[in-house]
């Protein structure tokens, strides 16, 4: 393989990416356009997987690989958020709950949370009139434990870089555990949608990422125990990870499943 392919499809990725953000500077107040601009990313990710699967890669392909996957991200990030509002209400949960309110009792329109009230995230904060938060207690304890920090959309956005990271580290992991290329781990962090949701929506769904690598890793170090706590706890981050878990179980004894119960439970 020429040595300058996957820098070249790197390139490509990214520059795609900081057109996306530059149509959000330009005040796009459609979406049409950032989405017909993302389709172009495709061409360069579908290329970058077939060699990732196909073809032996250069020594540094790892590094070129991590080092444009953290390029991808700093166009999403640079931006305020556009694609999604969920952010706002992160914030907010993790507001009231440091003010000793049950986020789950009211919603944030109720007189009893008017001073948590501010210019800046509660007029944002989606169905604010109408819903409580849907939010599992796991992202809860993540939202507390934000806004003991920095209790802002980019504390959010910049945490949950930190949690995909993390991931990433356990996927790098599990790849070398199974024998394989750890550059497939490619196809998860040149994957075009993924900056956007994390750097740029700052969605919860990074920690459950992380919560399912630590439920593989520790299922394929045969620590059952820990698999169901770790389990556990992406579900109850987002309840989506549950499906995973007869493939973790697989008749493996009573470990995975009780653990997984109690931690729940608790």
């Amino acid at each position: 393989m020429k040595p300058w392919l996957l820098p070249l499809l790197a390139a490509m990725l990214v520059a795609v990416a900081c057109a996306q953000a530059g149509l959000h500077h330009a005040s796009f107040k459609s979406l049409d356009p950032h989405v017909l601009v993302g389709l172009l990313a495709l061409p360069p990710y579908a290329a970058s997987v077939w060699l990732v699967l196909r073809r032996r890669l250069p020594r540094f392909s790892l590094t070129t690989i991590l080092i444009a996957a953290a390029l991808l991200r700093v166009g999403p990030l640079a931006w305020t958020p556009f694609l999604s509002t969920d952010l706002y209400r992160y914030v907010w949960d993790g507001r009231v709950q440091l003010g000793g309110v049950n986020p789950y009792r009211y919603i944030p329109v109720d007189p009893a949370l008017a001073g948590f009230r501010d210019p800046d995230i509660y007029p944002k904060i989606n169905r604010a009139d109408y819903a409580p938060t849907i939010y599992p207690p796991a992202a809860q304890g993540i939202f507390a434990a934000i806004a003991a920090v920095w209790p802002s959309p980019m504390g959010v956005r910049l945490a949950m870089l930190g949690f995909e990271a993390l991931a990433v580290l356990v996927m790098l992991r599990l790849l070398r555990l199974a024998g394989l290329p750890r550059e497939r781990v490619l196809l998860y962090v040149w994957q075009p949608a993924w900056p956007w949701e994390f750097a740029g929506n700052g969605h919860i769904d990074a920690a459950a990422v992380l919560c399912v690598g630590l439920a593989l890793l520790a299922s394929a170090r045969r620590r059952q125990g820990w698999a169901g706590i770790a389990l556990a706890a992406a579900f109850m981050i987002k309840f989506l990870p549950a499906v995973i878990a007869p493939a973790l179980w697989r008749g493996r004894g009573w470990r995975m499943p009780v653990a997984a119960i109690a931690a729940v439970a608790a």
